[in-house]
C-alpha cells in the first residue's frame, strides 16, 4: 500500500514537471521577448532575438555593430566574415562549424536566415568572439558587459576602427583589418567615429571627442586604402558653435590647428590659408559658410565674423561694416581688454545674388537685420 502511494506521488510529480517544462520552454523558431542589454542599456536591434532548436539566436549585423564587429558577406562562396582587428571568424548559413584563423570551432547551432537577416547563435559572441555576458532567466535578459577598445564605423562595404588606448586606426573592406595610421589623439567614452564615402575609392573619416572642456576634431581622407591627408584641431569650450561646414564648393574643408586646408576627394590639398592670413592672429577658428570665392570665418578668441576672399586674400571684420559707431566701439573695447565673450553676435542667414543677410541676436534685445553686398 505504501509503495502504491509512493508511486502515485512520483507520477504526480512527473506530470507537474512535464507541464512546467512545456509551459516555460522556448518556442522554437519564434521571436522572443528576450532583452539584450549592453553595459546596462537596452540594445535596439534590427530584429528581435529568436529561439531556434532551443537556443537563442540574434541578428548578427546589428548586434555586431554595437560591439564593433564588422560583418561582411563574401558573395564568391556565400560565406560571412566577422572582423575586428586581431580577430576573424568565417561562417556559412546552415553549417555549425566556423573557422577562426584556420581553426575549426563547433557551434551548438548553425547560422540561419530569418526575415532576410543573418541570425547566429548567441554562443558565437560568448564563446568564439569572447564577449562577456550573463543570462537572467527571471527577466529573460542577456546582459553583455563589454567595453570595446575601439570606436567603430562602417560605410558601404568598408569598416574603420580607432583603438582608443594607443591611437591605431584600422580599415577593412572584407579582408583582415589592416593598420592605416597611428594618431596622437586622446579620446573619451563619448568620442564618435563617422565615415562617409566621398568617391568610388575615397572616404572621409571624422573622430569627434566632445568633452566638457575641449572639443577635438580629427579628419582624414582615405584614398586607395591609405591616409592621403589629415587634420586635427582642438577648441576650448566658449559657448559658441565649434563645428565648421564640410565643403567649400567641391573642396573639403580641413582645419589643422590654425591652418585651413581645402582638399579634393583624393586628398590632394588644392590650397591652404593660415589664420594669420585670414584674420591676423595665430588662432583656431571655424568656417561657418562658403559661397563663390568667399568664406565666413570666426576665430575662437575674437568670436567675430570675417569675410575672407580666397581669390584676393582680402579679409574684413563684418561688424565694422554693419554695426553702428557705438556698437563698433563697444566691441573694439571688449577686444582690446580681452572681454569679448559674446563676440559680434552676428549670424549669417542667407545669400541672394550678391547680397548677404545677417541677424544680430543678443539676449534680452530684439534681433536686428543687416545686409552686406559682395564686391564683384
Amino acid at each position: 500500500m505504501k509503495i502504491l502511494k509512493w508511486l502515485n506521488y512520483v507520477l504526480a510529480a512527473a506530470v507537474l514537471l512535464t507541464a512546467a517544462v512545456f509551459l516555460f520552454r522556448p518556442k522554437i523558431g519564434l521571436e522572443s521577448d528576450i532583452t539584450i542589454r549592453i553595459n546596462h542599456a537596452e540594445a535596439e536591434l534590427n530584429g528581435k532575438p529568436i529561439f531556434q532548436s532551443g537556443r537563442i539566436y540574434v541578428p548578427m549585423f546589428s548586434l555586431g555593430h554595437y560591439l564593433s564587429f564588422f560583418t561582411w558577406m563574401d558573395s564568391s562562396n556565400d560565406s560571412f566574415r566577422v572582423l575586428v582587428p586581431g580577430q576573424e571568424v568565417i561562417m556559412k548559413v546552415g553549417e555549425s562549424q566556423v573557422k577562426s584563423f584556420g581553426k575549426t570551432i563547433q557551434l551548438e547551432g548553425a547560422p540561419i536566415i530569418h526575415n532576410n537577416a543573418l541570425y547566429v547563435p548567441l554562443q558565437l559572441f560568448s564563446s568564439v568572439l569572447q564577449v562577456p555576458m550573463s543570462w537572467e532567466s527571471r527577466t529573460g535578459t542577456v546582459d553583455i558587459t563589454y567595453n570595446t577598445p575601439y570606436i567603430f564605423a562602417k560605410e558601404k562595404g568598408a569598416a574603420f576602427w580607432f583603438r582608443k588606448s594607443i591611437g591605431d586606426l584600422y580599415m577593412s573592406t572584407g579582408n583582415k583589418p589592416f593598420l592605416l595610421k597611428n594618431i596622437n589623439l586622446e579620446t573619451s567614452d563619448t568620442s564618435i567615429l563617422t565615415a562617409s564615402q566621398i568617391s568610388n575609392d575615397s572616404y572621409m573619416l571624422q573622430i569627434e571627442d566632445d568633452s566638457t572642456r575641449r572639443y577635438v576634431i580629427y579628419k582624414a581622407i582615405i584614398h586607395h586604402h591609405e591616409v592621403a591627408t589629415s587634420s586635427i584641431v582642438g577648441y576650448e569650450r566658449n559657448g559658441t558653435n565649434l563645428k565648421s561646414i564640410e565643403k567649400a564648393g567641391d573642396l573639403w574643408i580641413m582645419i589643422d590647428n590654425s591652418t585651413l586646408k581645402l582638399a579634393d576627394t583624393d586628398g590632394t590639398i588644392k590650397t591652404s590659408y593660415s589664420a594669420q592670413e585670414i584674420f591676423g592672429e595665430n588662432d583656431t577658428f571655424t568656417v561657418e559658410e562658403a559661397f563663390d570665392d568667399y568664406l565666413l570665418v570666426r576665430p575662437s578668441t575674437q568670436k567675430i565674423q570675417y569675410l575672407f576672399n580666397r581669390r584676393t586674400k582680402e579679409s574684413i571684420a563684418l561688424y565694422k561694416h554693419l554695426l553702428t559707431g557705438e556698437e563698433k566701439a563697444s566691441i573694439d573695447s571688449a577686444l582690446t581688454n580681452g572681454l569679448n565673450k559674446q563676440g559680434d553676435s552676428l549670424y549669417f542667414e542667407s545669400i541672394k545674388g550678391d547680397m548677404l543677410y545677417f541677424t544680430r541676436r543678443i539676449a534680452g534685445a530684439t534681433p536686428s537685420s543687416y545686409t552686406y553686398q559682395l564686391k564683384q
